[in-house]
């Protein structure tokens, strides 16, 4: 046992003396014109002395006209100098290549302008020995024509572990590629990971990119050139936080779209900052399984501005969403199933169909949000086409406010308990059925313990809608689901089907209508044509308390309404008894009168 300790004292003896021992170090004044040859010597000399420290000493900049390649063990460190490329230079890999075992580079300025390579290229394989750069600047502008430009390039190759660490970097864009330039782009395997501290790329058209290694980032800033696509675009398992995008108004074309965070699977996005002001910007687009907390997205003069999209199984905490000036924007998109959305404050302008959380999915929760402003609150893809409405969402604990049209869109399945929604403008509170041109309806619904106020005759607080629609004669066959009146209104081949509003409950609630002659359900009340409206199926309205003037109706049928269509309603036991008033038809006799009796109940 006493030889083998031995042995292992004298070898961490001599470690702590090596590492104790000051590292060999040179000196290079930079003579402002070509220093290609006194650089490649001097490098060459540390290579020989298995490594140590190279300073670059200005004012004037070192010129050098082919790559500068550091060799291991070598640390690049600059002193009022800037290492610059010159313009008939013949770059193979970049200006300044590292990244074999522990090369660093440090405090140092680059300029490399009409480059066909980029500036910066790290070629880290060892895993023990991760290249690092640290306070480096880089002004770049790549060559009319070139493939790709990149202002850093990051090659992690093959294995596990860390390859490259960031920290303090400024790259600066310029030139008329910057819109197609990208300010870092990772390469390497999926277990490969680089990170970045405190870096700053302005100027570029897209910020930091990797497909399939692993970038952490945190304290950075993008500032994307007019037209730019894309801030951070990560793969699986990377992480984007406390860090600011800025996307600056397009130029041309105006439509292109841009995203200022773009994160795979399972990843963390927290606490960023994002400006958007260009016309379709997205904030935030993540992949499954992923972490979306603490991030504050404005948008101003960006029409149709997306906030944040989640492809599923996320969870949405904490965000402040703010949209000014941007009538069609959406503040949340579910755009996967099994996500839940709660205590985030959204404030969005009107004006359009601007929506605060907008569920293209199944089984989403929605819980414990503020959100102020905007046409709609929370709703299916009813104005957009395609599968109009997601099934078995849940909203909780939400506070709506000066919705202009609803604050909920219901659909097959959703839940809807202690909400508050007030001051509604126009259109109803929560609508059952389509507001837009493709017709549905909602069944298996459930709207209890909540709020709802409005403070116009017109606007009742809860809306059914709902409308024919054209749909296959074979059942096998793709449907369509636009709104029909007649079967000549359909395209060839399709039906005019009559939608069907079922088993909803509407229980519990305080509803707030104190205008006089308002209407608090209106039960088809609206429909342009009595042709157009929807079977309503085992509809209870139960237990409601009601803040109404004496001249109000707690529902509302058409006159010409058809018997047959409504079959099991209940409208019973809802508070003050002498508000509990029916019109438009009576359900129990079937005519067009006031209903007097306090329980109403369809005979069909």
């Amino acid at each position: 046992m006493l030889p083998a300790a031995g042995r292992w004292l004298r070898l961490a003896a001599h470690l702590a003396l090596a590492a104790a021992a000051p590292s060999f170090a040179m000196e290079l004044t930079c003579s402002g014109r070509d220093d290609t040859v006194a650089i490649a010597r001097a490098l060459d000399e540390l290579g020989d002395r298995g490594g140590g420290s190279l300073t670059l000493v200005g004012p004037n900049a070192c010129v050098v006209r082919s790559d500068v390649e550091l060799p291991s063990g070598t640390r690049l460190r600059g002193r009022g100098a800037v290492l610059a490329a010159s313009r008939d230079g013949q770059f193979s890999k970049a200006l300044l290549v590292a990244g074999r075992r522990d090369a660093s580079i440090e405090s140092l300025s680059l300029r490399a302008t009409d480059m066909a390579n980029p500036a910066i290229a790290i070629e880290s394989t060892e895993v023990a020995y991760p290249a690092r750069v640290r306070q480096v600047r880089v002004e770049f502008s790549s060559r009319p024509g070139a493939a790709e430009p990149t202002a850093m390039r990051i090659d992690c190759g093959d294995g596990h572990g860390s390859c490259a660490s960031l920290e303090d970097i400024h790259l600066e864009c310029d030139g008329d590629s910057a819109r197609a330039t990208t300010a870092v782009r990772l390469l390497g395997s999926p277990n490969r990971m680089a990170s970045a501290q405190r870096l700053t790329a302005v100027g570029c058209g897209r910020g930091m990119i990797s497909r399939r290694a692993r970038l952490s980032v945190r304290d950075s800033l993008v500032r994307l050139s007019p037209g730019g696509s894309v801030g951070f675009d990560l793969p699986a398992d990377s992480s984007v936080a406390h860090s600011r995008v800025e996307i600056p108004p397009k130029g041309e074309p105006p439509e292109a779209a841009s995203v200022a965070i773009r994160l795979g699977p399972r990843c963390h996005i927290g606490h960023n900052d994002l400006e958007l002001r260009a016309p379709m910007a997205t904030g935030i687009e993540a992949g499954t399984e992923c972490s979306i907390s603490g991030n504050h997205v404005r948008a101003a003069k960006a029409a149709t501005a997306r906030g944040i999209v989640a492809s599923g199984a996320s969870t949405l905490v904490g965000n402040r969403l703010r949209f000014e000036e941007s009538p069609a924007a959406v503040g949340i998109t579910l755009e996967g199933s099994y996500n839940v959305v709660g205590q985030n404050v959204s404030v969005l302008s009107r004006g359009g169909e601007s929506t605060h959380v907008l569920v293209r999915s199944d089984q989403n929760v929605v819980d414990g949000n503020d959100f102020a402003g905007a046409d709609w609150g929370v709703r299916p893809p009813v104005f957009e086409g395609g599968p109009g409405f997601r099934n078995g969402a849940r909203l909780t604990g939400n506070n709506f406010i000066s919705a202009v049209r609803g604050c909920a869109i219901f659909a097959t399945g959703w839940h809807a308990t202690g909400n508050h929604c007030s001051w509604v403008q126009e259109g109803a509170g929560f609508w059952f059925g389509s507001p837009g041109p493709y017709g549905t309806c909602s069944a298996h619904t459930l709207i209890s313990d909540n709020t709802l106020h409005t403070a116009k005759a017109d606007t009742p607080l809860i809306r059914f809608a709902a409308s024919r629609r054209c749909v296959a004669r074979n059942p096998q066959a793709e449907s369509s689901l636009s709104a029909c009146t007649s079967p000549e209104s359909c395209p060839t081949g399709l039906r005019c089907a009559r939608t069907t509003c079922r088993n909803i409950t509407i229980a519990n609630n305080l509803l707030m209508s104190p205008e006089k002659d308002s209407v608090v359900i209106d039960m088809f009340g609206t429909s342009p044509d009595a042709r157009a409206t929807a079977r309503a199926q085992q509809i209870q309205i139960v237990g409601n308390t009601l803040a109404t003037a004496r001249t109000s109706s707690l529902v509302r049928f058409r006159a010409d309404q058809d018997p047959s269509l409504l079959r099991d309603i209940v409208v019973a036991r809802n508070l003050p008894r002498r508000r509990e008033r029916v019109t438009g038809w009576n359900p129990v006799f079937g005519h067009a009168a006031e209903a007097t009796s306090r329980r109403h109940r369809s005979p069909h």
